[in-house]
């Protein structure tokens, strides 16, 4: 009769790999970089001219362009910024722009 202990054993392990599974797939995605994503106003496009290593740091960068003073010294460096109208934050594996054509 040791089946049913065996079988206990068995489904503890399996439900121990799961959830280690699960955490370490959370841990990757909130570790991933991020992408401050800005809207041409004149075309409606999107373009990502700055990355950041958190979410954090990227919405820090978000707020930072709604300063007239860091926005024109960014305007300085980086003339396109002079058409960005909008700017968002958003994982590197998010493209605003849509999905990349060349379907099969």
């Amino acid at each position: 009769m040791r089946t049913p202990a065996i079988l206990v054993v068995t489904m503890m392990r399996v439900s121990l790999v799961v959830v280690l599974l699960l955490a370490s797939v959370g841990t990757a995605s909130a570790e991933c970089a991020w992408v401050l994503w800005g809207r041409d106003s004149t075309a409606n496009i999107w373009f990502p001219p700055v990355s950041f290593r958190s979410e954090s740091e990227c919405r820090s960068g978000h707020r930072e362009m709604n300063n007239p003073q860091v926005r024109a010294a960014q305007e300085i460096r980086r003339p396109e910024f002079r058409q960005h109208d909008y700017f968002e934050c958003w994982p590197d594996t998010v493209d605003p722009r849509g999905p990349k054509g060349g379907g099969r």
